[in-house]
């Protein structure tokens, strides 16, 4: 199974025909929909082949834990084969008992980082999960958590327990459970503008009260823990979606997240949905906050009633193309990964990059100064590991 980075290094192993294939990911798409109740259709019935397609989509998009709830909908005559059936069953297990051992850890992690002094919330993630019908099919991947103070003090804090341990311009890894990967967040995230990120960080600044305040309690009794709220979400994670397909490409199971704290957030006072457009409209995301519309309304018809800012179908239908073409966290964006930070990997990423300069110019430029700056801030604060 696919789960979180793994799908970073078992993409190539997916059969990218029928990945491609115009009829499997209609299929795939009638799927999901059918699977978070958006449609009563279930997809017509399929041959075996083209369901084997469905299921690599589904596991490329890391939403074999959604689909697998609409195929427990199906009348029988529609499943897949028997052998298909009990492989997505084990999936969806494993992803349901790593959705608990992840809540457990979460709870873990936040108590001990605040035993220490530190402030904490937890970011997308298992707080996202909360969102859905059903969290544990929530396919998880790491775990973020917001630990505000500087980076200084946080470095300080995490090198006496790791001393070889790097830092990135946003966060630092803390590898305190060896297999989950943890990032400790100096900021929750970053703009590749340095005007647009200056606001960013003011706005942070002035929500971040609010935020570790919001202790919700993860499912299976396992405690609470500060996550933030749906008000914050609705910028924060449109913003995240935004940094990750210009860095890399960006799946559904991130668009889903969207959808469902859009769901969350429709019944919010006017006042509050007003805000929320002010700041995606200050940060400059407006543009992609309408195409990103036009996907969700597009893959799960989402009522317009739910969405922030009105769809556009132009710029919609481009960033729909980049989200199924490359897959959960970019599987399949063409990003060479398979030696590490080689050069090659560093050629094919500014080729990737590049290709959204014709509708994406200032992020385009932006994130190429912001490469070559970041790398600096590393570097000067003997953050390279």
């Amino acid at each position: 199974m696919l789960l979180g980075g793994e799908c970073r290094k078992k993409c190539v192993s997916l059969q990218r025909l029928s990945y491609m294939d115009n009829k499997i990911q209609d299929y795939f798409l009638s799927l999901v929909r059918y699977s978070i109740g958006a449609s009563d259709l279930p997809p017509s019935k399929m041959k075996p082949v083209e369901w084997k397609g469905v299921y690599e989509m589904a596991a490329a998009q890391a939403m074999l834990g959604i689909c697998a709830t609409g195929i427990e909908r199906m009348d029988d005559s529609l499943r897949p084969t028997l052998t298909l059936t009990m492989r997505w069953a084990m999936n969806t297990i494993e992803i349901e008992n790593r959705n608990k051992d992840l809540n457990g850890k979460c709870v873990e992690l936040v108590a001990r980082l605040e035993a220490d002094g530190l402030q904490a919330c937890v970011l997308k993630g298992q707080g996202a999960a909360m969102y859905y019908p059903n969290p544990a099919r929530r396919q998880s991947g790491d775990i973020d958590v917001w630990v505000p103070g500087g980076h200084r003090r946080l470095m300080c804090y995490v090198r006496r327990r790791f001393p070889a341990v790097g830092a990135y311009y946003h966060h630092a890894d803390y590898p305190v459970f060896p297999e989950v990967p943890v990032e400790l967040h100096f900021m929750p995230s970053w703009m590749c503008n340095p005007f647009y990120d200056r606001r960013l960080q003011r706005w942070f600044e002035a929500e971040a009260a609010g935020q570790f305040a919001h202790v919700v309690s993860l499912p299976g009794g396992v405690g609470g823990v500060p996550v933030p709220t749906t008000r914050f979400n609705v910028v924060y994670m449109l913003l995240h979606i935004y940094r990750h397909l210009f860095a890399e490409g960006i799946g559904l199971r991130q668009c889903l997240d969207y959808y469902y704290v859009l769901k969350a957030f429709s019944d919010a006072p006017a006042g509050e949905r007003a805000e929320a457009v002010v700041a995606i409209r200050r940060l400059g995301l407006y543009k992609f906050a309408r195409a990103l519309m036009f996907v969700l309304g597009h893959v799960f018809a989402m009522p317009a009633e739910w969405m922030i800012v009105p769809p556009t179908a132009g710029c919609g239908r481009f960033v729909l193309g980049e989200v199924l073409k490359a897959g959960n966290f970019g599987c399949h964006s063409g990003i060479d990964r398979s030696h590490g930070k080689s050069l090659r990997f560093y050629a094919t990423k500014l080729r990737y990059k590049m290709h959204f300069l014709a509708r994406f110019p200032g992020e385009t430029l932006w994130g190429l100064y912001f490469s070559l700056w970041a790398k600096a801030w590393r570097a000067f604060n003997g953050y390279t590991d």
